[in-house]
């Protein structure tokens, strides 16, 4: 019975040898057969200095300017949302030649990746020198890849990564929707002052304690506090208005409501809030004296611009509901 079961046991290692031989033979043989090479060899994302993305009618240019900041040339140049930059400058270097699907220009439709069908991009450095350009087509068959062609060639690449929502030109803007970024810790005072209300202070005492200063002294709510300051620190826009009205006519020259924080060194950050954009209903905003115009969604504002009896601690009954949407 010893002898069988031991005699049983070799033949499963034997097995797992044979096995785990054969799979490395494959991948040898698949390596030596098309080991492939990078599609861009030698590509550095700091050669690069301006990128274009194109899709049917949508086109989207990213230029560095001189000082090494990254632009929306296709949206004023403005500046541009460097996590979705970084992420398309990323990956491209990544690209291999490994995966050859096929060479064959009749299936490039298939793969979405003909010059209509297809997202063109293309990448340039100093100059204007060319330093990639390819087309991506539809996500692979497991969902996490993508087809790719490189524009001069007839070769189609499976990508082992899912590329639409790095080169989506459909996306609302690229960018830059920041306009806070603090550290909380560093907040030393704040001011609010809600649409027809009068100013609201806080200040920040021994021990890191937060209270209302003004227009009387109270016990700050501490949850509802963090929260604002929490949303505060990392606040972006909900999107750009396309037109730039007069300042009075849309409520912020003077603003409706104020949102005022100060640094321990000093530094003040303001937001003005004016009136609803009719047809979006997202309320117009400014940073400061920065001409840039935001749109703010009601919920957003409120998170922001708290009233008295939702800030003390001791809420008065009935007042205790926080709108804070979004």
């Amino acid at each position: 019975m010893q002898n069988r079961m031991k005699s049983t046991l070799i033949l499963a290692g034997v097995l797992v040898i044979l096995v785990i031989l054969a799979i490395a033979g494959d991948r040898a043989r698949k390596e030596r057969r098309n080991p492939g090479e990078p599609l861009y060899p030698g590509l550095q994302t700091e050669q690069v200095s301006r990128v274009v993305v194109s899709k049917d009618t949508v086109r989207v240019e990213l230029s560095k300017s001189a000082e090494g900041t990254w632009l929306v040339a296709s949206e004023g140049s403005h500046p541009a949302d460097m996590t979705l930059v970084d992420k398309l400058l990323e990956v491209v270097p990544k690209f291999h030649t490994r995966d050859l699907l096929s060479e064959n220009p009749e299936k490039q439709e298939l793969f979405e990746v003909t010059d209509s069908l297809g997202t063109e991009v293309l990448l340039e450095g100093s100059g204007g020198a060319q330093l990639a350009h390819f087309y991506v087509g539809k996500q692979g068959p497991d969902f996490m890849s993508s087809y790719l062609r490189p524009a001069e060639g007839k070769k189609v690449l499976l990508v082992p990564q899912y590329l639409k929502s790095t080169f989506d030109t459909g996306r609302d803007t690229w960018r830059d929707k920041t306009i806070f970024s603090f550290s909380q810790d560093d907040v030393t005072r704040a001011e609010l002052r809600p649409a027809g209300q009068e100013t609201i202070a806080l200040a920040k005492g021994e021990e890191g304690k937060w209270s209302i200063v003004a227009p009387e002294s109270l016990t700050v709510k501490e949850s509802v506090w963090t929260s604002t300051l929490r949303i505060a620190s990392n606040l972006k826009c909900d999107g750009f208005p396309e037109e730039t009205p007069p300042l009075a006519e849309i409520g912020l020259d003077p603003p409706e409501q104020e949102f005022l924080v100060e640094m321990s060194d000093g530094r003040r950050d303001v937001l003005k809030i004016g009136g609803e954009d009719e047809a979006s209903h997202h309320h117009y905003a400014m940073k400061g004296d920065d001409p840039t115009l935001y749109f703010l969604s009601k919920g957003r504002v409120s998170t922001l611009v708290r009233n008295l009896d939702i800030l003390r601690e001791d809420v008065p009954p009935g007042a205790e509901h926080d709108h804070s949407g979004d």
